[in-house]
């Protein structure tokens, strides 16, 4: 097991993505990906009970039948709190995992994987981007003249 009980910085994780294959910054990427998808639907899923929740508070203020109130029907100020906080840090989390594949990306990008997948921040789906910096190997077009030129 591993002596960390953090996870690393931001620059940490560049300095050690620099070491790993196409192949790993590809599988840590769709499992970051994966992760920010789980965290999103956690996040609306506990909006939507915070929400449930407020409603419910409204209607038994407008009713006073504390009768028919089931244990665990009640939603108390302790467990809004602990929703509310769990949005948040994982609003946190994904905002650093975010940025951790936009640095596979800078990386992938470096390496000269002409095909880099972003999540769009608009919507979901995924958009392709190729590499504006093809090189071309053609040495047709030579300029015999220019300083440096290199006859093979």
């Amino acid at each position: 097991m591993s002596e960390l009980s953090r996870p690393i910085s931001l620059s940490e994780f560049s300095l050690a993505i620099k070491d790993l294959s196409i192949d790993e910054l590809k599988n840590i990427k769709k499992k970051l990906d994966i992760s920010i998808n789980r965290l999103e639907e956690s996040n609306k899923l506990m909006s939507e009970l915070l929400a449930r929740v407020n409603k419910q508070q409204q209607s038994s203020a407008d009713n006073d039948d504390d009768d028919d109130d089931d244990e665990f029907d009640t939603v108390d100020e302790s467990d809004e709190l602990i929703y509310k906080e769990s949005i948040k840090s994982n609003e946190f989390v994904i905002e650093n995992q975010i940025n951790r594949i936009e640095k596979i990306n800078e990386e992938l990008s470096y390496r000269g994987d002409d095909l880099i997948t972003k999540k769009s921040d608009n919507n979901d789906k995924e958009v392709t981007s190729k590499n504006v910096n093809e090189y071309s190997l053609d040495n047709d077009i030579i300029d015999s003249t220019a300083p440096n030129s290199v006859f093979l």
